[in-house]
């Protein structure tokens, strides 16, 4: 899990960096991608994940790649899924329901 949170660490400060080189504002961006721009500034802090689609569309549109070899973009993109799932997990829990 330390992997998974260090990688998306860098994802994250990845992204961020190239919409400052770019001086995209991100509500463009979110345009751009197909999302809510409250829902890209939750994801570029940290506190929500984003559709798999959308953050290949995002990455595609910042033109990120993936440098390590042995991680693709559908690892990145399991990643993600994963936090979304722990994400609505916690969301529904939150909302006093329960898993059984």
């Amino acid at each position: 899990m330390k992997e998974y949170s260090e990688n998306y660490s860098q994802l994250l400060a990845a992204i961020k960096k190239e919409i400052d080189s770019r001086e995209i504002k991100q509500v463009e961006l979110a345009n751009f991608v197909g999302i809510k721009n409250s829902t890209i500034c939750s994801f570029l802090s940290g506190g929500r994940t984003i559709p798999s689609d959308k953050l290949i569309d995002l990455l595609y549109a910042l033109d990120i790649k993936l440098v390590k070899k042995e991680e693709t973009i559908e690892d990145v993109v399991m990643q993600v899924k994963y936090k979304d799932l722990i994400q609505r997990k916690r969301d529904f829990e939150s909302e006093g329901g329960v898993i059984l």
